[in-house]
């Protein structure tokens, strides 16, 4: 097990050189001895250590973040870019994992890179490890149907769910999407969920979601009665 740790200033700026060199003729090799060296990390108050395990989801990697970061102070983790551009370098190889030929194809730097002090949601949401940790830690099991997929993928049902406020820090209606959506004999999305022509879809349930808020108090309701309140189109879903 290795001791937690977070990047100093200078070490998110050499994480963040690092990423910007995956885009040019010369990417520079996976820099591991950042993670313990003294000018670019610091101790965390608290006591924390992980692993570099295999995991399956993203969902996995957010429920053993939650267990494994249990030891630190909340002040210490929530908005805490040096721990989790820290955190995102230790995993790098599954968040960003390379191909057949080694060659590693980074996308947008918010999966990877939480900027200095930033107190901005939509700069949280998409980072991969962060989101990941944040709704395991808000939603428990209910987390799945959003973070069914891939650890190295900000997939289309996270974007269209946990991007808004009003609907990710619901829990009744992440707890109604889990039903509509998730498989729980495969542990997978069933399948269309995303499919913007099909009714009943994620789309459609964030569109229905809003014209409803401006009815019903969908905040104090639970899962059973957000769908209660659905339209017809949603029920083969339950199947």
């Amino acid at each position: 097990m290795d001791p937690v740790r977070q990047f100093t200033d200078v070490g998110i700026q050499r994480f963040s050189e690092f990423l910007m060199s995956l885009r040019a003729e010369t990417p520079i090799p996976l820099p591991l001895e950042l993670l313990t060296d003294e000018t670019c990390t610091a101790e965390i108050a608290g006591d924390a250590s992980l692993e570099r395990k295999q995991f399956a989801t993203k969902y996995e990697a957010g429920a053993y973040l939650v267990e494994q970061l249990r030891g630190l102070p909340r002040v210490e983790v929530d908005e805490n870019s040096g721990l989790w551009n820290w955190l995102t370098l230790y995993y790098f190889d599954q968040v960003c994992p390379a191909d057949q030929n080694g060659v590693r194809h980074p996308r947008q730097d918010a999966l990877y890179l939480m900027p200095t002090g930033t107190r901005d949601y939509r700069r949280r949401y998409r980072h991969l490890l962060a989101s990941a940790y944040d709704l395991v830690r808000r939603h428990g099991d209910n987390a799945g149907v959003l973070l069914s997929g891939s650890i190295s993928v900000h997939s289309d049902i996270e974007e269209q769910l946990v991007s808004r406020l009003e609907i990710v820090q619901n829990d009744g209606l992440i707890g109604a999407a889990k039903r509509l959506y998730f498989d729980e004999g495969s542990t997978k999305l069933k399948r269309g969920v995303t499919n913007r022509m099909r009714p009943g879809t994620v789309r459609r349930l964030v569109a229905i979601s809003q014209q409803l808020d401006l009815t019903y108090d969908l905040l104090g309701m639970n899962d059973d009665e957000i769908i209660a309140l659905l339209p017809a189109e949603f029920r083969p879903w339950l199947a």
